[in-house]
C-alpha cells in the first residue's frame, strides 16, 4: 500500500509540473532542478549532462523512446548510483517507465519505475 501512495503522490507532483520534451544531448543546469522531461525518440545516441551535484537537486525523466537509440546519464562531479553499481556515466533502458534522479550534493542516485502508469500518464498530457 505504501508503494502505490508513493507512486501516486509522484504522479500528482509531475501532473502539477510542466512536461520538457527532450530528443536528443541536453545540459541541464541547477535551476532546472524539480522539472520534468520527456526522453522522446532521438535520431543519435545522446547524452543529459548533469550539473554539479547539489544538495536537494532533482530532476524525473518520462520515457517515451520508441527508438533504437539511448540516453546516458553524464556527471563530471561525483558519480551517479543505479542499479546497485556507481558511475560517472550511466546509460539505463529508456524505452519505457519513469527515472527519477536526485542528489546529496555530493552524488546522484537515479530509480526507476517500471510500470503502465507511465503511458497513461504520457496519454493524459498528449492525448
Amino acid at each position: 500500500m505504501d508503494d502505490i501512495l508513493a507512486l501516486n503522490n509522484l504522479l500528482m507532483n509531475i501532473m502539477n509540473k510542466r512536461v520538457i520534451p527532450i530528443s536528443g544531448s541536453v545540459t541541464l543546469s541547477i535551476p532546472q532542478g524539480g522539472l520534468v522531461f520527456e526522453l522522446n525518440s532521438p535520431n543519435v545516441n545522446s547524452t543529459i549532462t548533469l550539473p554539479t551535484p547539489t544538495n536537494g537537486f532533482n530532476a524525473t525523466f518520462i520515457n517515451n523512446n520508441n527508438s533504437n537509440y539511448t540516453y546516458t546519464f553524464s556527471t563530471s562531479s561525483g558519480v551517479i548510483n543505479w542499479n546497485n553499481t556507481t558511475s560517472t556515466n550511466v546509460t539505463p533502458n529508456t524505452s519505457s517507465g519513469i527515472y527519477v534522479l536526485i542528489s546529496d550534493g555530493a552524488n546522484y542516485f537515479l530509480t526507476f519505475m517500471n510500470n503502465s502508469l507511465s503511458t497513461s500518464f504520457l496519454s493524459f498530457f498528449y492525448g
